[in-house]
């Protein structure tokens, strides 16, 4: 891989792999490559980046799969986004682990080694996340998870429709008082506070239908991100807002570089990231080292907020991703159509060839049901605060 061969790899078992070149996949649903934490470690093979065929065959998973990508012929929407506004090419998942351990940090900024089965049949005992320090410090936020029901939290065995995206229905206090509980709402409540004047400060978006991990259509997880965004382009909260994409682990494919370990903390392999906003550097990419914690240090930058922990501390900010010296842009011309399964208008989804947007609640409830195993953050930018701080830091 990347010009080694399989005879450089210490694991002498790895050389009964053929070599395996890169190719372009021609459908946008595949079989799902392996990968665990086990897959993780012999694809990364002490850093030398070489094992990734070899650990599919640990399951018994086709070799050749994970050497395949996608370009902007089957995602022209990532592409786009990517052209106009920031992508993020030296963004690392937060640790080698899987699933619930990398979505903890995008809460807490760190991860407590929890079995994977816990937020479906208990519940997750985290002390501080970014929403508890939000909500000390009197800063607006909200958890828009599609379908949401809130009886399936904790208390529920039964908590497959939420999943483990939205962690908070597995912290009892969420659950349970009133007033934390009350920012956690129905996915249609984002297009709706879109058109008040309400809009909260910090949001995540949960929408675990619309899971882009093989075998699901990469193609319709892309669609409906792409719908979110237009969305809050056709808002009135598009002049002072950022809207981030980003994925909590890179599900086995193959990257030729290289995690680092910094502190002996071990990071996961490359996600792409794109960042969107009026403020956002048009077609830059920033390869600055970031991690979901670099998020968090955007918010707590932003909001003046505590750490919730030296990772998020010493994480880089997104700074370098922004150019605040210069009015918001308005946003890009953007193709509003999709060939595949919806439309965008002034805000609100409905299904292709729809007669009529009368009954809009169940609009909502019949397309927003599929999204991407990728964390989606929006939060609105205090404008006033980040042009003064980069006034007086000039």
């Amino acid at each position: 891989m990347n010009g080694s061969s399989f005879y450089d790899i210490e694991n002498d078992s790895l050389q009964q792999v053929t070599y395996v070149r890169p190719f372009h996949l021609e459908k946008t649903k595949t079989d799902s490559p392996y990968d665990g934490s086990r897959a993780y470690k012999t694809s990364f093979n002490k850093g030398k980046m070489n094992g990734f065929p070899f650990s599919q065959t640990l399951d018994r998973k086709d070799p050749n799969l994970v050497m395949g990508y996608y370009d902007g012929r089957e995602l022209p929407y990532y592409w786009q986004f990517a052209t106009e506004f920031v992508l993020a090419d030296n963004f690392f998942a937060p640790s080698m682990g899987t699933g619930l351990a990398n979505h903890q940090y995008l809460y807490t900024a760190n991860s407590v080694e929890y079995q994977k089965n816990i937020p479906f049949r208990g519940f997750i005992d985290l002390n501080k996340t970014i929403f508890d320090e939000l909500q000390d410090s009197g800063q607006s936020w909200k958890v828009y998870v599609q379908d949401y029901d809130p009886a399936l939290n904790y208390s529920n065995a039964d908590v497959t429709k939420n999943r483990y995206l939205n962690l908070l229905a597995a912290i009892p206090r969420f659950v349970d008082n009133r007033t934390l509980n009350s920012n956690m709402v129905d996915l249609v409540e984002y297009y709706r506070d879109l058109r008040s004047d309400d809009f909260p400060a910090v949001s995540y978006i949960v929408a675990p239908h619309y899971d882009e991990s093989s075998p699901r259509d990469v193609l319709k997880g892309q669609e409906f991100v792409y719908s979110l965004a237009l969305a809050l382009m056709k808002s009135k909260h598009w002049s002072d807002s950022v809207f981030i994409i980003t994925y909590r682990e890179s599900g086995g494919w193959y990257d030729h570089v290289a995690p680092p370990v910094i502190n002996g903390q071990e990071y996961g392999f490359r996600v792409p990231t794109l960042i969107i906003s009026p403020f956002a550097k048009k077609g830059y990419l920033d390869s600055t080292f970031y991690d979901v914690t670099s998020i968090l240090k955007f918010i707590e930058y932003n909001y003046g907020l505590s750490d919730l922990s030296t990772r998020d501390a010493k994480a880089n900010n997104m700074l370098n991703a922004f150019d605040f010296t210069q009015p918001p842009r308005k946003p890009p011309v953007l193709d509003s159509s999709s060939d595949q399964n919806s439309i965008q208008e002034d805000g609100v989804i409905i299904a292709k060839n729809r007669e009529s947007i009368d009954k809009v609640n169940l609009v909502y409830l019949i397309v927003l049901l599929l999204i991407p195993s990728v964390a989606f953050v929006i939060w609105v930018v205090n404008k006033k605060r980040a042009n003064l701080d980069f006034v007086q830091r000039t």
